[in-house]
């Protein structure tokens, strides 16, 4: 008719955003008859309910600050939301690619083209963008970058996080150099946390460290296991022993070897207020493992790619050992059915928690390859790892998905 272009204006990030419901705004955008859309990130503007609720969880008024000329070194957090600043960037850049890039919307703007200049600058912009996407979604190139950026983030809910009632459960055999670096860490984040080391008689003496730093905090238990029994089992019994001699709401779970930084401790406990798991990523977007090897990389992304399809858990990093569970979820585990010893443990447990109807979120995280002591993993490991998945598979076919069995039946 008149010539007039439109263009609808969206914001990601809103108060109770997921995933899902941002896809069903970029289908809403879809099926308007618009030329051009802007995305715009949910930001605390000044004299808005947001803007109060930051200003009084961090004491800092961005808006003052910014007239003053003091720029803040890194955003404040999103507190109205559990979606992560990665996953807002990412879904703000899926909502322009959704939009731009499909055969209507390319057919449009061709046929509404008035100049050679204006077809270059669209060339320009696509190219850039499907740069940007392609680079984002690389398969098997490190980068921390949004691991770095959520650590940074994680500062923000340190003082909501002491206030929670938490527990860590850490496994060790023959952590002996790690050992106290690693409680030390844990201890500079959430300095009342209970923690339970869960110690297989490690031959370098580990218990007794374990030992005498628990004679010095009372917060700290140790469970000394008469020999090494593996990592599912440490964890199983760690769970069950905060579940039966603590009231807290949240346990986590960690390596000792200092692969997991403490720092997202906080994190954790805030995204743990909207999800049931939430578990730490090697393998969110990209690799965040500094200097891995790519053959690695590609046996990760695989073997994850391969797990999904059988066990359909939907997780980028099936055997991640850092998550943070609320006690609630694990009370509903039939731990008798979890039948693995090593490190399968990790993607039993979801599948079993997936089917308990509890819902994960991954965030992620900055993984550090250990530095001191030895790797656990052996043939034996990875063949209980393959065994355990074909065995959930034959129980997800059957249609038992790790479910109790109802007895009325």
């Amino acid at each position: 008719g008149c010539g007039i272009r439109t263009m609808g204006f969206f914001m990601v990030g809103n108060e109770g955003d997921t995933p899902d419901s941002v896809r069903k705004t970029i289908d809403f955008a879809k099926s308007l008859d618009l030329d051009f859309v802007q995305v715009c990130q949910v930001i605390a503007k000044p004299g808005t309910p947001l803007h109060r609720q930051i200003s009084e969880a961090t004491g800092v008024d961005l808006w003052k600050e910014h007239i003053r000329g003091n720029f803040l070194s890194r955003r404040l957090p999103t507190l109205w939301t559990g979606l992560t600043e990665a996953e807002i960037r990412a879904l703000t850049q899926e909502f322009y690619f959704r939009f731009y890039f499909r055969p209507a919307a390319i057919l449009k703007l061709l046929f509404r083209l008035r100049s050679w200049a204006e077809m270059r600058r669209y060339l320009r912009g696509g190219a850039k963008f499907i740069g940007q996407k392609l680079k984002f979604y690389a398969p098997v190139i490190t980068d921390t970058q949004y691991a770095e950026d959520l650590l940074r983030q994680s500062a923000d809910f340190l003082p909501a996080a002491r206030s929670k009632q938490v527990a860590i459960v850490l496994p060790t055999y023959n952590e002996q150099k790690n050992i106290r670096p690693i409680v030390e860490k844990i201890r500079s984040v959430l300095p009342e946390a209970i923690i339970a080391i869960v110690d297989d008689n490690s031959p370098d003496g580990t218990g007794a460290l374990a030992g005498e730093l628990a004679a010095k905090d009372p917060a700290i238990r140790v469970v000394h296991r008469p020999k090494k029994d593996g990592l599912g089992t440490a964890y199983k019994q760690g769970f069950k022993f905060i579940i039966d001699n603590f009231d807290v709401e949240y346990i986590f779970s960690m390596d000792a070897d200092l692969s997991h930084d403490p720092g997202y401790l906080p994190v954790f406990l805030h995204l743990g207020g909207f999800y049931d798991v939430v578990s730490g990523s090697r393998f969110f977007g990209r690799v965040s493992i500094k200097n891995r090897c790519l053959w690695r990389n590609l046996i990760s992304k695989s073997s994850k790619w391969l797990i999904n399809i059988l066990l359909g858990v939907n997780l980028t990093d099936m055997t991640s050992g850092y998550r943070c569970y609320r006690t609630a979820s694990l009370k509903k585990v039939d731990w008798e059915k979890i039948v693995s010893r090593g490190y399968a443990f990790q993607f039993e447990i979801a599948y079993m928690l997936k089917n308990n109807g509890a819902v994960i979120k991954e965030i992620p995280i900055r993984f550090v390859e250990r530095t001191s002591g030895v790797s656990k993993i052996s043939a034996a490991i990875f063949r209980e790892a393959i065994f355990i998945v074909f065995r959930l598979c034959a129980q997800r076919i059957r249609g038992t998905g790790g479910k109790k069995r109802s007895k009325r039946g």
